[in-house]
């Protein structure tokens, strides 16, 4: 038989569970669209094992959440054009048809020279940069790398922290 003090150390303890998961939740804004029906948050989006979207899951090996400031985008995927380049992938693996949140880093190489490098946590970009190689032949000592943190906030919006490398 319970006693009154631990009856209500219960009550207490589900009383401040409900508040905290109730009343500080954060709200959901998964694949909704805003009063002007443009998208707004994160959304979902299927990805092939080499990062490229696709429409449904059976195709997919990925998964991970695009970003979008109503209606303009933040991060969003895209197909890549490998051509000659290759790339690596250093994360869980995966098999296709039963798709993980894409958990890990990318990196693409052209002609040996690091292109790209993506890092991804519980299916969210955390951090990207990208390096212009095409004005290494004129100039090999000059090399753009654009760079931008997912983690870090512009203007009071989210993943758009972005700077420039020489």
């Amino acid at each position: 038989m319970l006693t009154k003090m631990r009856m209500l150390e219960l009550i207490t303890l589900t009383f401040l569970l409900l508040v905290t998961n109730n009343g500080f939740a954060q709200p959901d804004t998964l694949n909704k669209l805003n009063s002007n029906g443009q998208k707004h948050g994160y959304w979902k989006r299927f990805l092939n094992e080499e990062m490229d979207p696709v429409k449904n899951i059976q195709d997919a090996y990925f998964y991970g959440y695009e970003l979008w400031n109503n209606g303009k985008e933040l991060f969003k995927f895209y197909k890549h054009k490998l051509g000659h380049n290759k790339f690596v992938y250093v994360g869980e693996q995966t098999t296709k048809g039963n798709p993980i949140p894409v958990n890990g880093t990318f990196t693409w190489y052209y002609n040996n020279l690091i292109i790209s490098t993506e890092i991804f946590s519980k299916g969210l970009p955390v951090y990207f940069k990208w390096c212009d190689w095409k004005n290494k032949k004129k100039n090999p000592k000059s090399t753009l790398c654009q760079v931008q943190f997912f983690d870090r906030m512009y203007n009071e919006i989210r993943g758009t922290y972005y700077y420039k490398e020489h």
